[in-house]
Parts: C-alpha cells; structure tokens; sequence
C-alpha cells in the first residue's frame, strides 16, 4: 500500500509516542515492546497489501484471544513476574492501564481499517508483531528459562498464531487475475 508523505510522519509521531509512553509507564521490562514498535513501522513503510475481508476476520477474533491472555496474564501474576526480571515492579493499576490503552488503540485501529486508513496498517502490524509473535515466542522462552509455567503462557500460543495469519494476510503475494 503506498503511503503519503503525511502517513509516514504521522505514523512516525505514533511510534515515538509509544515508545515513550511504553518506556515511562513500564520500563525496561517494556522495551521488546518498543522493538516491535519500531519494527512494525519499518514493515508498514514497505510494501504491504491493502486490508482484505478476512484480515479484519481474523483481526478482531485476535483482539478477542488478546483480551483473554491479558486476562490470564493479571490473574496468574505476569505484571509481578516480568518486571522482576531487570529489578521493577509493576503495579496492578500500571498493568492494568497499558493494557487498556493498547486495547482502545487496537479497537480504533481495526475500525479505521475498515475505512481504509493506512496509519490502521501500523497499528495491526505492531499487534501482529508485538502481541502476537513476538508475544508467543517470548511466553515460551519464558517457560523454558523457568522450566515451567509462566504466567500467560496458556494462550499465548494463541497470540502466536493470529500474529503469524495477520502478518500472512498483509505480506501474501495477490492472487493473479484469472
């Protein structure tokens, strides 16, 4: 999808604002976030295919399986657990409020993508990225390095896989005209 000039700075102001706000409101233990921010922008600037029927499909049924493992990630201690790792903490309310933010931000992004708004485009990507592969991956070298249980490791596999079928959907080769 080609973009306008104003796309690309306004998308640019969305990352420096995420980055920012992931950095002050979480930390450190935030910054992988701040990684697929950067990348998801770098994607969309390239050449990227224009919202299809079943990608909406399949991004909202991803915002749905999201809110779930944000879920299961409060209420088994993730917010306690992660921060703990480079010596923060986190506290309910912080957890809580970042992912209600992102939420509200992914819910804006997937109605302007029914519009056909190309800043929707980095936002999915970031989702696709951040909350579903780069998610799932980490949940799973998280429960590798603990050589357990993780806390949100149940659906992040979930994640996972919306992630992969939302990036599979933007970056398919169009089907030739027959």
């Amino acid at each position: 999808m080609r973009l306008s000039f104003r796309d690309r700075v306004l998308g640019a102001l969305i990352v420096m604002a995420g980055v920012l706000f992931q950095s002050l409101w979480l930390g450190r233990a935030a910054a992988l976030l701040s990684v697929a921010l950067i990348v998801a922008y770098a994607f969309w600037l390239g050449a990227w295919n224009r919202p299809s029927r079943s990608l909406q499909r399949i991004y909202w049924m991803g915002l749905l399986v999201f809110v779930f493992h944000a879920s299961e990630e409060f209420l088994t201690g993730f917010h306690r657990r992660l921060p703990a790792f480079v010596g923060e903490q986190w506290t309910d309310t912080q957890f809580l409020a970042f992912n209600a933010v992102w939420i509200v931000a992914f819910v804006a992004a997937g109605w302007a993508l029914r519009r056909g708004r190309p800043l929707a485009g980095l936002i999915v990507l970031f989702f696709a990225l951040g909350g579903g592969v780069g998610n799932g991956m980490a949940h799973l070298v998280l429960v590798l390095s603990q050589r357990g249980y993780f806390p949100g490791a149940w659906t992040a596999p979930l994640c996972a896989v919306v992630g992969a079928a939302l990036l599979y959907q933007l970056f398919r080769s169009p089907s030739p005209a027959t």
